[in-house]
């Protein structure tokens, strides 16, 4: 019995200029969905490639039948509004985001699941020398409530999170520091918040506290927010990421101190945290470093570095 596919995002969700993730079908007989990651729009222009990656989450037990099922019809789905898609890389997670499988599905084969061999992952789980990693608990999938946008009195746009209680909101206008940028997301230093006495700086429209005059210098982007954390990307510095937590009652992203980096610690630790924290700007700040070292970020857990191999901190 063939199961019913929703396509969502590919038809319904309205485009926006933040590359985000989008849920692109649902089976509601599996209750599995598909996700298209990091992405600008939802309309077919703005992905369409002849290889994509692809997520897809079971939100009850993972089921190897159910996804072979559901595939091809995600798959079919998607060459529908993009021809020139060959192949698909997808990985399957259950609904704590652990990986169940990965592999690939291709046109030719009528997007038939091919799942990866999973030697390496038995000998990975038998080496003799056990990962830090396999002692923590199982990562919670992040968290998918919509982020609310509002727009300045200056025609600017900003955006947070803005939960049941939520009664008022700090509308920044006026302000010398502040600008928009080509997309309209309000970007550069408020001056201190009402009531608080800190400094609000604003980044592609997210409202950030707690960085350091410095990093408010530097090449920072936002890889993945939500109402739970918020992941800064810098570009002139390379697998490492500031991770800040949710501020519920200033509704914005705080920074804390973590920062997320990826590899084996080295020999020269100390002196790789020190360089690192002169190229994200952070020195001269009150806040101690506490750095992780992890196997790979995952922007779609909770903690997007869950898969930690070595701690330190740096203070």
């Amino acid at each position: 019995m063939k199961a019913w596919i929703w396509p969502l995002c590919l038809l319904t969700l309205p485009a926006l200029a933040q590359a985000q993730d989008y849920r692109i079908a649902w089976s509601p007989g599996s209750k599995q969905a598909a996700y298209l990651d990091d992405v600008k729009s939802a309309r077919a222009s703005s992905w369409c490639a002849p290889t994509l990656p692809l997520r897809i989450v079971a939100q009850k037990k993972f089921n190897a039948d159910s996804l072979a099922e559901f595939l091809p019809a995600v798959g079919a789905l998607m060459h529908k509004e993009c021809s020139q898609l060959t192949t698909l890389n997808w990985q399957a997670l259950d609904s704590k985001g652990q990986l169940q499988q990965k592999g690939t599905a291709v046109n030719k084969n009528g997007w038939k699941v091919t799942a990866e061999q999973s030697e390496s992952a038995q000998q990975t789980a038998t080496a003799t020398t056990p990962s830090p990693a396999t002692s923590l608990p199982s990562p919670e999938a992040a968290d998918t409530a919509q982020i609310s946008k509002f727009e300045t009195p200056d025609a600017c746009h900003f955006r947070t999170f803005w939960g049941p209680q939520s009664s008022a909101l700090f509308f920044p206008s006026g302000q010398s520091g502040l600008h928009c940028d080509p997309q309209g997301w309000l970007n550069g230093s408020a001056e201190n918040q009402p009531g608080s006495g800190e400094a609000l700086n604003y980044l592609s429209g997210y409202p950030l506290l707690g960085l350091p005059e410095n990093a408010e210098k530097t090449a920072l982007s936002v890889l993945s927010a939500n109402n739970q954390r918020l992941i800064l990307a810098n570009v002139a510095v390379k697998d490492s990421w500031l991770i800040l937590p949710y501020d519920s009652n200033a509704r914005a992203w705080r920074f804390k101190g973590k920062m997320a980096i990826e590899g084996q610690p080295g020999s020269k630790q100390p002196a790789q945290l020190k360089n690192l924290s002169q190229q994200w700007g952070l020195n001269g700040s009150n806040i101690p470093l506490n750095a992780v070292f992890i196997e790979k970020l995952h922007p779609e857990w909770r903690n997007p570095a869950a898969d930690t191999l070595a701690k330190t901190d740096n203070k």
